[in-house]
């Protein structure tokens, strides 16, 4: 079961917070995983082929994930950025457990890295996702139902006084009223 290791990822996070400004010294001289990078791009390229077959890429997450794992119960994430392509191929799973590996690892790449561009995103969007999957309300915004009559995204219900806007603006999200906008707007093609 996944959960042990977002549980160990987690208790580090809480018992060591992330540092207000800048970076751990240890991690500038760490070199982030080539092979995590390569997973992320296999990942992303899976995801933005023209014709995509879903039963294929859904095999193929899996895949990534198990890889993941093994470099995780090795040790070998060592940076916030190892961490955070790790959270991304997490993001992708199926299932609640995947989300919460995905969103340990986006929090513990804010710890290692507080000003990583992406970290506190990824942490909303699992977080928003892992709260969808046990059938409650999402809180920053980030998790769009498919409307198939229509063809378009549309924002799943949200939380509105969970989070403020001020805090989604900290996280790199846009306020609640520009996401639900922006995505009325923006036509998808069904899978």
């Amino acid at each position: 079961m996944i959960w042990r290791p977002a549980l160990a990822l987690l208790l580090t996070f809480t018992l060591c917070p992330p540092s207000q400004g800048k970076a751990p010294r240890e991690a500038i001289h760490l070199r982030d995983s080539s092979r995590l990078a390569t997973l992320e791009a296999q990942d992303q390229r899976d995801r933005q082929a023209t014709d995509i077959d879903w039963d294929t890429v859904a095999m193929r997450d899996q895949i990534r994930r198990g890889e993941v794992l093994r470099l995780l119960k090795q040790g070998r994430l060592r940076t916030a950025q190892d961490h955070y392509r790790a959270a991304l191929i997490f993001q992708h799973g199926e299932s609640l457990d995947d989300t919460m590996q995905a969103f340990a690892l986006a929090r513990m790449a804010m710890s290692l890295d507080p000003r990583h561009p992406s970290a506190a995103w990824l942490a909303a969007a699992a977080w928003d996702r892992s709260l969808l999957l046990r059938q409650k309300t999402q809180w920053y915004g980030t998790q769009y139902e498919l409307d198939e009559k229509e063809g378009t995204l549309t924002l799943s219900p949200v939380e509105d006084a969970a989070v403020s806007d001020d805090e989604r603006k900290t996280m790199g999200l846009p306020s609640l009223s520009e996401a639900r906008a922006r995505h009325r707007r923006a036509p998808v093609k069904s899978h």
